[in-house]
């Protein structure tokens, strides 16, 4: 390849875009930021060619190859006569990228053959020892569609061209094209194609001082990226913060509402006693007076059913009582278990006549807690265990006071709980329209107020469910709830106190 030599007149300020002398030496790559810039560049590049006698070719875009002819007209430069135009041939970068690209990679052989036929017309009329100039910024297309290494490829296939053919080849990348600090590799694997680096319009530099140009080179790509890098820091941290914001007034809303909700069911399930024992009253005092033995049926019914809606009540009322903060009240007072399961047994085998209740109590079963909150919690959990046993199975009840410090219940039935039930078996509404009957209170509460009662009494409650033993929920009481303080919010008032 031989050399092209720098004009009198080059741009002392300039990085020269110019041959050095050497095979080799004439393939230089210019950054660039503005198209101004670049234009201008190459149009000197171009220029000093003109005046050589060289041919010149341009691959360029459309735009900046109009910008291009522009700026060498400016220079006297056109293709005026036909002697003129076979000097200046302009080629349109992504048709000429068309005819060698074979997928996402150059084709070596097709490469050597257009280019190489585009370099041999050209050669032919030029004046003798002056090597053609080229401008490309097909690598940049390449580049910018996220195809490094085919731009880096197209590069060495320039080199490799330039053994047969004598050309000077400026091409040309913007610098948006290295704006990640990971791009610092590529952009010097960029670098190590050319003969010679030109900075972008940022830097005035020394034209011998080669090394001094390639550092700033790759100093400008390292401060573009990193300018990338904060902007795009800055912009993650402006949504994060924005995010936050959003989580936070989301949650505070979020928290107000259920606030709200549970506030609403407190006064909804307050305000309804009210009408609901007007209800009870009146059909208490109709089955009183009434003789007539086809109204006492209906009269049961309603009364049974305001019954449930009593218990509706009081869940919802300890529900909210709960969440709010107050945790159960507790009246605690010396009181036998046992007393309290067989009254309690009693009034569900006279609703349940079908579900035989089987109990066993050993050792002492007195304890001290709230009697009306303990026989809450035996109503529930042996109710759960009717409504969700395999009939015609017995439920089975055991009370173990063997153990001077705590008392055992134990209420088991035939019949399977879901695996993935187990772990919110006692969470407050779960499962509620799957596991409701037409016995049951209906609201998904009784599981998660029976477990706030023994929390409150300092105790544990476990489920334990297989396929051979059925499911068995097992309680642990301590004799004096007072001497363990609970897991749970609640109050304890002595039983001598009514308010």
């Amino acid at each position: 390849m031989s050399a092209v030599p720098a004009p009198a007149n080059a741009d002392p300020g300039r990085a020269p875009v110019t041959a050095r002398g050497t095979p080799g030496a004439s393939h230089v790559v210019q950054f660039y930021e503005d198209a101004d810039f670049l234009t201008e560049t190459v149009a000197t590049f171009l220029a000093q060619g003109w005046e050589e006698g060289s041919p010149l070719v341009v691959v360029a875009r459309p735009d900046h190859s109009g910008r291009i002819a522009e700026k060498l007209r400016s220079r006297g430069i056109a293709a005026a006569d036909r002697f003129s135009a076979s000097r200046l041939v302009f080629l349109d970068a992504e048709a000429t990228l068309s005819t060698f690209m074979v997928g996402s990679k150059p084709d070596p052989d097709l490469f050597a053959a257009e280019l190489g036929r585009v370099l041999e017309k050209a050669e032919r009329v030029g004046r003798p020892g002056a090597p053609t100039r080229v401008y490309g910024e097909m690598v940049d297309l390449v580049w910018k569609d996220g195809n490094p290494a085919a731009a880096i490829r197209i590069e060495e296939l320039w080199n490799d061209l330039g053994t047969r053919h004598s050309f000077a080849l400026m091409c040309g990348y913007h610098m948006d094209r290295f704006q990640m600090e990971s791009d610092a590799e590529r952009f010097a694997a960029v670098c190590s194609t050319h003969a010679h680096v030109g900075p972008a319009e940022g830097f005035s530099g020394t034209p011998d001082d080669e090394g001094r140009r390639r550092e700033v080179s790759r100093l400008q790509q390292r401060e573009r990226a990193l300018e990338t890098e904060l902007a795009y820091r800055k912009q993650l941290e402006e949504i994060q913060r924005q995010s936050l914001m959003d989580l936070k007034q989301s949650q505070e809303a979020l928290q107000r509402t259920v606030r709200f909700s549970e506030m609403f069911l407190g006064v909804l399930g307050h305000d309804l006693r009210n009408p609901l024992g007007a209800i009870v009253t009146s059909a208490s005092h109709l089955r009183k007076r009434s003789a007539d033995a086809s109204l006492r049926k209906p009269i049961g019914r309603i009364l049974s059913s305001a019954d449930r809606m009593a218990r509706m009540i009081d869940q919802l009322l300890d529900f909210t009582q709960i969440r709010l903060g107050a945790g159960i009240r507790l009246r605690s007072g010396v009181l036998d278990l046992r007393p309290l399961f067989d009254g309690i047994i009693d009034e569900l085998e006279a609703v349940h006549g079908d579900c035989p209740i089987l109990s066993g109590f050993a050792g002492d079963t007195s304890c001290i807690g709230d009697g009306d909150r303990l026989a809450q919690l035996i109503s529930n959990l042996t109710g759960n265990a009717i409504q969700h046993r395999l009939p015609p199975a017995p439920v089975r009840i055991q009370v173990d006071g063997s153990n001077p410090d705590v008392l055992l219940l134990e209420f088991q039935n035939e019949g399977t709980v879901p695996e993935d039930m187990l772990p919110v078996l006692f969470e407050p509404f779960h499962g509620a329209a799957e596991r409701r009957t037409v016995t049951s209170s209906g609201l998904g509460l009784g599981l998660f107020i029976s477990k706030q009662i023994v929390l409150a009494h300092g105790g544990t409650i476990d489920v334990v469910s297989t396929a051979a033993a059925g499911t068995r929920v097992l309680v642990a009481l301590p004799r004096d709830s007072a001497a363990h303080p609970s897991q749970a919010s609640f109050l304890t008032v002595p039983s001598g106190d009514a308010s």
